[in-house]
């Protein structure tokens, strides 16, 4: 027994791909919606150029604290003189045989950078909920950029290590910007509001290691002086980011999005 549909297929050829990838990303980049997604866009890329960027320097720059057997060697001297040196060196010898070699007290040192960072976003994933997005965002913000800070002037060598590691936590803050995309965002466009987020902060960071690479040997300081301030302008500009508080006011401004970005929604 058959059964035939008098009904007409739909026609999904008729619209090209790169007609629907504008379709769905045009309008996180058009009002009422603009605003927010620079904010949360920006967000991103402040966070993503400092902590991708210096990441893949954290077993280079790590390792040049301990060596010569023992982190007091570098007693007095910042972090940026450190890092200073062990990038010159490097680059002086790019042309000779490698001799270096990588302390065991910096693969440690790495690995409890990494497994930190997993416990700390395991731990924010339970805070967020009573302190509120915004409320965590900020003080991500705050901790990382006073991290920042103290880095650029304490000589003490242990010390600057865990201050280094701190700033680039600053990356904590993805799962919060991720939610507020979904939440701010029309249903059919938030899966696009995702995916433009990975390539925000995974397109920052490529070009922040360019960057770091160049300026770390001989402007490490005036370049840390960058990246701090660029943390700071993130907490600057998520002062502007929606309340917590779950009031109608921010329901009924997500159904206006939704209708603003898809005209044929019906009003009430």
């Amino acid at each position: 027994m058959s059964v035939y549909l008098d009904e007409p297929s739909a026609n999904n050829t008729e619209t090209s791909i790169m007609k629907k990838i504008w379709n769905q990303t045009a309008p996180l980049f058009k009002p009422p919606l603009l605003k927010n997604s620079a904010i949360l866009y920006y967000l991103l890329l402040t966070a993503y150029m400092t902590s991708t960027g210096f990441t893949m320097w954290v077993p280079t720059l790590t390792n040049a604290f301990f060596t010569g057997g023992e982190s007091s060697n570098h007693y007095g001297s910042t972090f940026c003189e450190v890092a200073s040196q062990s990038a010159s060196g490097s680059n002086s010898t790019a042309s000779k045989e490698c001799t270096g070699t990588i302390e065991p007290k910096a693969l440690y040192a790495t690995m409890v950078y990494s497994g930190a960072s997993t416990l700390l976003m395991i731990t924010l994933s339970f805070v967020v909920g009573p302190l509120g997005k915004k409320k965590l965002t900020l003080s991500v913000f705050v901790v990382t950029s006073l991290c920042g800070v103290m880095l650029l002037y304490v000589k003490v060598p242990m010390l600057s290590i865990a201050l280094f590691f701190m700033f680039l936590y600053v990356a904590q803050i993805l799962g919060n910007v991720n939610t507020y995309l979904v939440e701010l965002n029309p249903t059919h466009l938030r899966g696009m509001a995702t995916c433009l987020s990975v390539v925000v902060a995974r397109g920052s960071g490529f070009f922040s290691v360019q960057i770091i690479a160049s300026l770390l040997g001989n402007h490490c300081t005036p370049m840390l002086y960058g990246y701090v301030a660029l943390v700071m302008s993130g907490f600057f500009v998520a002062t502007f980011l929606p309340p917590d508080t779950k009031s109608k006011m921010n329901e009924n401004e997500v159904v206006r999005n939704e209708e603003a970005a898809d005209p044929e929604i019906p009003k009430e």
